[in-house]
């Protein structure tokens, strides 16, 4: 099955919700932002997520909620997400790569590009992602902050507490240390500029 023939979801489906919440959201924004906006569309990509893991499942797209988790990472993960923010996902699994998870990947992922969110995701197991972890410090600054969303309990919970274990002691003081040389570096001779922080390409 390919991304063009996976089944539609039905009437009033998580594709429906979350683009129906999204009007509202922005219209809310008319004439200023509410100050919760960012959590309310967090909580609304989170329910979208949710249910269409669940639709997954019905239309056996995906065999079993307990095949994989789906995790928030980056700012996502901190639970905050502006009108235009990137939506980093990462679909945490001991499945092997295969055709299904092709499958499902396009089908949580092609409604929202096609909504015009920015999407990032990854599909890893727990080794993969310490293993990168260890070797990139763009991949170390994302699992900083993991947020469950769906699925697999388990896998989330192995994930941050081996992070802690074997990636930190290894990775973690020249990740500190590369990142406060490059602030420095950003900063220096401009004591009297205010520097924004670079949200989309920035580590930290």
């Amino acid at each position: 099955m390919n991304a063009e023939s996976i089944p539609g979801p039905p009437s009033n489906s998580s594709v429906d919700n979350l683009l129906a919440g999204r009007e509202i959201l922005l219209a809310a924004c008319s004439k200023s932002m509410p100050r919760d906006f960012p959590q309310q569309m967090c909580a609304l990509v989170d329910n979208y997520f949710e249910s269409r893991i669940r639709e997954a499942v019905s239309l056996g797209i995906l065999s079993s909620h307990e095949d994989l988790a789906i995790v928030a990472v980056g700012g996502y993960g901190r639970g905050h997400l502006a009108p235009f923010s990137d939506i980093d996902v990462l679909i945490l699994t001991d499945l092997d790569v295969h055709k299904d998870l092709e499958e499902l990947a396009s089908y949580l992922f092609y409604p929202l590009w096609d909504l015009k969110f920015d999407v990032g995701h990854g599909v890893r197991d727990v080794k993969q992602n310490l293993e990168l972890a260890k070797e990139d410090f763009k991949v170390l600054a994302s699992l900083l902050d993991l947020r469950y969303i769906a699925g697999a309990e388990e896998p989330f919970r192995r994930l941050p507490n081996e992070f802690r274990s074997e990636v930190l002691p290894v990775a973690g003081d020249d990740f500190c240390r590369i990142l406060w040389e490059n602030r420095s570096k950003a900063g220096k001779g401009m004591d009297s500029v205010v520097l924004e922080p670079d949200l989309k390409d920035g580590w930290g």
